[in-house]
C-alpha cells in the first residue's frame, strides 16, 4: 500500500482548512470591529404597559418601550450587558417580588422575526387577588 499519495492529499486538505479557518477568523474579526448594528432606530418614549389577564395565577406582561437595542450589537450586548428588574409589590405590602427583565426586541419576534427594537419585558404571575404595583 502506498501512503504517499494519501499524505499528499492530507496536507492539502489541512492546507484548505488552514485557509478556511483564516477566512472565517478574519470575518469574524470584522463583525467585532463595529460594536453597534447600523442603522440606529430612536430609543422608545419609557411608557409602560401591562397586559394579560389580571387575575390571581394568570401571566401578566409588563412592556417597557426603552433604548433601542439590536441583537448583533457588542457593545452594549442586549442580552448580557443590559438588563432591568421589576419589583412587584401587592398592594398590602407582602409578598414582593423582583422578577429580571429581557430585551424583547420589536415585542413580537416570534412572528416577525425581528433582531431590534425598543420592546423590553417582564412577566408576573400574581399569587395573591388585589392590585399590584411596579417599580422598574
Amino acid at each position: 500500500m502506498n501512503l504517499q499519495p494519501l499524505g499528499r492529499r492530507m496536507k492539502r486538505l489541512v492546507t484548505v482548512l488552514y485557509a478556511l479557518s483564516a477566512l472565517c477568523s478574519s470575518s469574524l474579526a470584522a463583525e467585532k470591529a463595529a460594536p453597534l448594528v447600523l442603522p440606529r432606530a430612536v430609543d422608545g418614549n419609557g411608557k409602560a404597559t401591562v397586559s394579560g389577564e389580571l387575575q390571581q395565577w394568570h401571566k401578566v406582561t409588563l412592556t417597557l418601550d426603552g433604548p433601542f437595542a439590536h441583537e448583533r450589537d457588542t457593545e452594549p450586548n442586549p442580552s448580557t450587558d443590559l438588563a432591568f428588574n421589576v419589583t412587584f409589590t401587592h398592594e398590602s405590602g407582602a409578598p414582593k417580588f423582583t422578577v429580571p427583565g429581557y430585551f424583547a426586541a420589536d415585542g413580537d419576534a416570534a412572528n416577525s422575526s425581528a433582531e431590534s427594537g425598543t420592546k423590553w419585558r417582564a412577566h408576573l404571575s400574581p399569587d395573591k387577588v388585589g392590585q399590584w404595583n411596579y417599580v422598574v
